[in-house]
């Protein structure tokens, strides 16, 4: 507008300008610099704690998922550890349970008493056991 107020005495009009170079006093043109400078540190300074903040968020995740492994392994081995116990009882109880028939039978049929059911529990546990012999 200040262009133009110039021109309009001479009846001319000015619809573009370009500067192709500016020459700005040293204090001025270090005060601009100066400010950038401050511009750019600041922003990297803001993204420097957004990435920190970020790290601290991950750090964070990365520990509750720790966690939740941890407990899930121990509940896992608490569950493995009842079932196989559970299941080795449970055998041992079949086994128990067979062996008490076998006896009852083998009383029954052969019509023994309790001290020769005592010694033919005696000769078959001497039987089961390895290196062991047995001389008549």
């Amino acid at each position: 507008e200040m262009v133009n107020a110039v021109l309009n005495t001479t009846y001319a009009e000015c619809w573009g300008l370009q500067l192709l170079d500016i020459s700005l006093p040293k204090a001025f043109d270090d005060s601009i610099v100066q400010t950038q400078v401050q511009s750019q540190m600041i922003t990297t300074e803001q993204f420097a704690q957004a990435s920190t903040n970020i790290r601290a968020m991950t750090k964070v995740i990365e520990s509750e998922y720790d966690r939740n492994v941890t407990v899930i392994k121990a509940g896992g081995e608490a569950n493995y550890t009842l079932v196989t116990k559970t299941a080795k009882a449970e055998a041992r109880q079949t086994v128990l349970d067979t062996e008490a028939e076998v006896l009852r039978s083998i009383r029954e049929e052969l019509e023994l008493s309790q001290e020769d059911m005592v010694s033919y529990q005696k000769f078959t546990a001497v039987k089961m056991m390895k290196n062991a012999s047995l001389y008549y």
